[in-house]
């Protein structure tokens, strides 16, 4: 609390104004500061569309990095299209050319969901992160422009600068198409439409009312492209699929569902989200507590542990909702959201869903192209050589899992690694950076994951301090 002493400046007026008006400023900043944070926190969570319970299992909620913000940083870039240089879209003839996206029927696209799914598969394997691709949020079939951000992020400019321009150029290109889809409604019973309106007129299927043009200004929506994510999540993956595989194969599960953490969090090792959801597959605090057990580990950012966690929820899920669509989309939305749900409409047919309870605070665009994400990413990675023909493959790692008897430095471990840093990360990215900075030990009870040859570098005090598991 700021108190003013009256009588120190009753004779000092100018004074004391002075510094009121300082003080009356300051507080202004902070409260707008905080106001434009919170409807920052806001904005994400109704893109989103998750909300927290008290029931830890629903409070499984997960960022997508990437593919959903509709917030803009400075990877969304963009600059208006060039013929040559941006990329176009799969025709629907060339994905259906395609393998299917499963061993089984289990995960085929089901009707209603085909442009979703080809949608998220150009996201995936055509546009990058340069490319802002505007659309239709519900007609999936309707991108206006793609544009093209490469003389802005690939300039020398500084990065402060080159957020700003991003940021800038979107807006307009936005505001852009907003004014061209307003003249459209304004001339729609027009017997001759411009040049753009008329392309505007057929890209949204001649519609007949204003109000239907309205909601295309409602529905516009811009999506950062994937590709180059996904083409480094596909490396990554090589080293921990094989692994996963097994763990869902031996919970009775379908091993397609590993490649969820393509959708979470393009299988990137460090993926921490601004909400506190951490790994591979974007586990929430409150729903992971037990692969916390203190404040050095956290198994969430261990792929081995995140995924057998991960299979035991998926496979709550689908005892909750009793359709796999559903019990997908609940790895997002929470399953006592999407049991809810699909009783009020009294259905368990995902696209029926999305068709009749989109747009509604409770189920918007991130859980109604949750699955449809997950299609796509199938495709994609079952038919990586199409798709990415040049994409190196890794082998599968090989470690052994140990436990600690006692706690040891960080220099310890990287001494049964033959100090190779970078293998002591990539097997154990479960370990705080305060543990690598040598702040703290790892605690005793700790699971590691160390080379197969680890006698050839272990010390003769390796006994005493771990045993193999």
């Amino acid at each position: 609390m700021i108190v003013i002493n009256a009588e120190k400046y009753f004779f000092r007026p100018a004074k004391f104004l002075k510094k009121s008006w300082i003080l009356l400023t300051l507080t202004i900043v902070l409260i707008g500061d905080l106001y434009l944070n919170m409807n920052e926190i806001i904005k994400s969570a109704r893109n989103l569309n998750q909300s927290i319970s008290h029931d830890p299992m629903e409070n499984f909620l997960t960022i997508a990095s990437l593919p959903f913000l509709d917030l803009y940083t400075p990877d969304l870039t963009t600059i208006v299209t060039s013929d040559q240089n941006t990329p176009q879209p799969l025709s629907m003839t060339q994905l259906e050319e395609t393998h299917p996206v499963s061993d089984n029927d289990i995960f085929s696209i089901p009707h209603g969901f085909e442009e979703r799914v080809k949608f998220w598969t150009q996201i995936y394997s055509k546009y990058t992160s340069d490319d802002a691709v505007f659309h239709d949020s519900q007609d999936l079939s309707i991108i206006y422009k793609v544009v093209d951000l490469r003389p802005i992020t690939q300039s020398s400019l500084h990065p402060f600068v080159k957020e700003h321009r991003v940021k800038r150029l979107i807006k307009n290109e936005r505001q852009a198409l907003i004014t061209q889809l307003q003249s459209l409604k304004k001339n729609l019973n027009s017997k001759v439409l411009s040049e753009k309106n008329q392309t505007l007129f057929e890209l949204l299927s001649t519609p007949k009312k204003k109000s239907q043009v309205t909601a295309a200004i409602e529905n516009l929506r811009m999506q950062q492209g994937q590709k180059d994510f996904i083409e480094k999540a596909l490396i990554s993956s090589d080293s921990y699929l094989p692994l996963m595989e097994e763990i869902f194969i031996k919970k009775g599960l379908p091993k397609e569902l590993t490649r969820i953490p393509f959708v979470e969090s393009s299988f990137n090792l460090g993926a921490r989200s601004r909400v506190g959801a951490s790994g591979i597959w974007q586990i929430m605090p409150a729903t992971g507590r037990k692969l916390m057990p203190n404040d050095l580990v956290d198994y969430r950012n261990d792929p081995i542990k995140a995924t057998d966690f991960a299979a035991t929820l998926l496979k709550f899920n689908l005892k909750v909702t009793d359709a796999w669509p559903l019990a997908i989309t609940a790895y997002n939305h929470g399953p006592t959201s999407i049991k809810r749900i699909s009783k009020k409409y009294k259905s368990k047919d995902l696209a029926e869903i999305i068709r009749r309870a989109y747009g509604s605070h409770a189920f918007g665009f991130a859980s109604s192209n949750f699955y449809a994400c997950f299609l796509a990413m199938l495709d994609v990675e079952k038919n990586r050589s199409l798709y990415f023909p040049e994409t190196p493959r890794q082998t599968p790692l090989a470690f052994t899992t140990i436990q600690l008897k006692k706690p040891i430095t960080y220099q310890k471990l990287l001494s049964w690694f033959n100090k190779d840093t970078e293998k002591t990360d990539q097997l154990n990215p479960h370990l705080a950076s305060s543990i690598k900075k040598g702040s703290h030990k790892i605690p005793s009870g700790t699971v590691l994951y160390l080379p197969e040859n680890i006698l050839e570098y272990a010390t003769q005090d390796f006994p005493r301090l771990a045993q193999r598991l």
